[in-house]
């Protein structure tokens, strides 16, 4: 039997049992690794060119082309909405990349986080422009529209803008208006090769239709493109009275002027109407672009390890979702993680209401959060750290998390579980932080220390909207939930079960604002929660009100630490090890009984063994023992 089979058997004996139990050690983990998950809203076969840190500035300073970035975070709910325009944007302007590229950079990777920094990237989605040739500097931030049309004026307005400061190149057509009713003075300056010439008139510089054409056939040789206001009243010359309307004027027949006529007055039929007129004329124009409705892909023999490992995880995925509501120490952990080692460290400086936020935020990890030995000493002096300064930069704070987390195990786990999405971009940090802020809000209600209960309503809800409003990437997103906050009385809010209850509520008006949304993960529908089937005392009837009261004792129950899952939490992190007896522990009364125990174990010892001894001496047997003596 060879020993790629004997492993193979294995292996799926392997399955078999943790398809019963769906548990994986951290032995098993290390053992046999994780699947890597996907990241980003963007992938080869797309025409968005995706950057990286490492090749950012490679790609995008100093070239011959202009190039705008989009820089987005894959969880943020309206880059997910966003990115299907933005691929369908590059898409359409693919015959522009001579001139303009389309790219983007995901900034919810930690390896991208220095570059998100230094560009001060401080929302999502946002869009900067790279002209040619462009050396140092921030870019040029461009407003982002949401629907392909609007967007396409936008990059023509920016282009237009960069030909009108003389930032163009040779190979870009001329995107400035022609102002001349003189049409001879064209010719003067074209090369010899250009057969015709294409006017465009448009009503005035409000459409870019003119400009788009001249991008859209760039690489066609030996035509030139022009646009016209007709301020000087080229159009009566030309005897051209429609807007838009297109005049072709030829080399060999200077005097005459063929005008167009598209079917509709707008790019497509315009195009497609200088096409037809270049067909007839025997110049020869690209083919029409095909969306692709897929490709061959190479046939690869599937490696034994690579299916144990999948199997391993569909069998983790099944206990999570076997467990219901249960909240998980990875998802909290997880959140905190990404939170401070990727989100913070994005801001370029921290001071003011900023900095309050942070100090804010971290006080309360520090002191309401269940983590591992050295994970609560990492918030603890991180705590501390930060309430020693005035002010701290995204990079200077980076430097000193990484610094502390230096010789620790922060983290015991690594993975989302019951905040994992069905697909790469859905749930995972923004559920995350929802359920840390519960959970802190438990904590906060559950902790009968002498401090004013009144107060714990506030610490964890200031805490969440200063983070939200000062270091929540999704621009959209934290404006939303400032604006429920303000409508729904925040500051209003006084007692821990009250503040429970406020962020409960809360969570259920997002998730019905979501319900249905492109950022909604298919399997993990947003509902009101907890469901009927989950909580049925928490309802009066079946879609009736709710018992508060019950709702409350949920909501506590799922978040009470003994109850926190730690599901694939690595215990040897997370589990402070008990101390063995020390002389500073042991009592006189604890000597005594040891003192004891030891002479009655050696008493008992001592008697065993005597009993043992008589038990084997047998008396040897004489005749007169039986016959008496004679």
């Amino acid at each position: 039997m060879s020993a790629k089979l004997v492993y193979f058997l294995v292996s799926i004996a392997i399955i078999l049992r943790l398809s019963d139990c769906g548990v994986l050690s951290a032995y098993e983990e290390r053992k046999y690794g994780k699947q890597p998950e996907e990241t980003g809203l963007y992938n080869d076969e797309d025409k968005v060119d995706v950057l990286i840190s490492g090749d950012f500035k490679r790609k995008v300073f100093n070239q011959n082309h202009a190039t705008i970035v989009e820089f987005y975070n894959s969880w943020c709910g309206f880059c997910q909405k966003f990115a299907p325009v933005w691929k369908e944007l590059a898409d359409d302007l693919e015959r522009w990349r001579p001139v303009v590229q389309i790219a983007a950079i995901n900034c919810a990777e930690e390896r991208n986080t220095q570059i998100c920094r230094e560009f001060e990237i401080m929302a999502y989605p946002s869009l900067r422009l790279f002209p040619i040739n462009y050396t140092e500097g921030t870019g040029i931030i461009v407003q982002k529209t949401h629907d392909v049309p609007s967007l396409r004026e936008t990059v023509v307005r920016e282009l237009r803008s960069l030909h009108s400061e003389s930032k163009g190149a040779p190979q870009w057509p001329d995107l400035g208006y022609y102002d001349k009713a003189d049409v001879g003075q064209l010719w003067d300056k074209l090369s010899n090769d250009i057969k015709y010439v294409f006017i465009v008139f448009q009503e005035d510089n409000s459409t870019t239709v003119g400009h788009e054409l001249a991008l859209d056939l760039l690489d066609i040789g030996h035509i030139n493109i022009r646009t016209t206001l007709d301020e000087s009243n080229l159009g009566n010359v030309l005897k051209i009275e429609e807007r838009p309307a297109v005049a072709v004027l030829s080399r060999n027949a200077q005097d005459s002027v063929i005008k167009l006529s598209p079917a509709k007055p707008n790019r497509d039929e315009i195009r497609k109407s200088v096409e037809v007129f270049l067909k007839s004329h025997q110049i020869k124009v690209h083919p029409e672009t095909h969306n692709k409705t897929g490709h061959w892909r190479d046939l690869e023999i599937p490696d034994s390890k690579q299916m144990l490992n999948n199997m391993m995880i569909e069998a983790l995925q099944r206990k999570v979702k076997s467990l219901g509501d249960a909240v998980f120490q990875s998802d909290l952990e997880s959140a905190v993680r990404y939170s401070i080692f990727q989100e913070i460290p994005k801001q370029t400086n921290i001071e003011a209401e900023r900095l309050v936020a942070l100090q804010q935020f971290v006080s309360v990890l520090a002191k309401y959060l269940r983590m591992g030995p050295s994970g609560k000493a990492f918030l603890n002096v991180l705590d501390d750290s930060l309430q020693r300064v005035t002010e701290i930069n995204g990079q200077d704070f980076y430097a000193l998390v990484k610094t502390l987390e230096e010789g620790r195990t922060v983290f015991s786990t690594h993975q989302w579980l019951g905040c994992k999405g069905s697909k790469p971009g859905l749930r995972g940090y923004p559920c995350g932080m929802w359920t840390l802020f519960h959970h802190l809000t438990v904590q906060a209600a559950e902790d009968h220390s002498t401090e004013n209960p009144t107060a714990k309503g506030q610490e964890i809800l200031q805490a969440m909207h200063g983070y939200i409003k000062n270091f929540f990437g999704c621009a959209d997103c934290s404006n939303h939930f400032q604006e429920m906050a303000a409508q729904r009385g925040i500051w209003n809010v006084v007692g821990g079960d009250e503040a429970i209850l406020w962020l409960w509520a809360a969570h259920n008006q997002v998730n019905k604002r979501l319900a249905g949304d492109l950022s909604e993960d298919p399997e993990h529908k947003k509902i009101q929660f907890p469901s009927f089937e989950r909580c049925p005392d928490c309802y009066k009837s079946k879609g009736g009100e709710w018992q508060y009261f019950k709702v409350l004792e949920y909501i506590k129950h799922l978040h009470n630490p003994s109850n926190v899952s730690l599901l694939d939490v690595d215990l040897s992190n997370f589990i402070e090890p008990k101390p063995m007896f020390s002389a500073a522990t042991i009592t006189k009364l604890d000597f005594n009984i040891c003192i004891l125990m030891y002479g009655l174990c050696g008493t008992l010892i001592f008697v065993a063994i005597k009993m043992i001894l008589k038990k084997k001496y047998k008396k040897k047997a004489y005749p007169y023992d039986v016959l008496g003596k004679i």
